[in-house]
């Protein structure tokens, strides 16, 4: 669930710009997803057309230049991100 997110903010930046700070007090279950999450976060402050570059920039300041960005530049299908988040925030807080 948690690539399926990621990969639906790449598709969709800067729709989802609003929707991303919802998940800034996530617990991540895989380490790369936590970093794609906080690169995109930070490469938002440049132009929607360097995004790709800009996060792996990020990611290897970060230290983790091994980033696989196929795997999160890909189509994303969801279509009510908002529920889908709601869902994994519940499902991480046990409610």
């Amino acid at each position: 669930m948690e690539l399926a997110i990621l990969r639906a903010f790449c598709a969709s930046v800067p729709a989802a710009q609003d929707t991303l700070s919802r998940l800034a007090n996530y617990s991540w279950q895989d380490e790369e997803h936590r970093v794609v999450y906080e690169s995109l976060r930070a490469a938002l402050r440049h132009p929607a057309d360097r995004l790709r570059e800009e996060m792996a920039a990020e990611a290897t300041r970060m230290g983790h230049p091994d980033v696989d960005w196929e795997l999160y530049f890909q189509p994303a299908g969801l279509a009510d991100m908002e529920a889908i988040i709601g869902g994994l925030l519940m499902t991480k807080s046990g409610i």
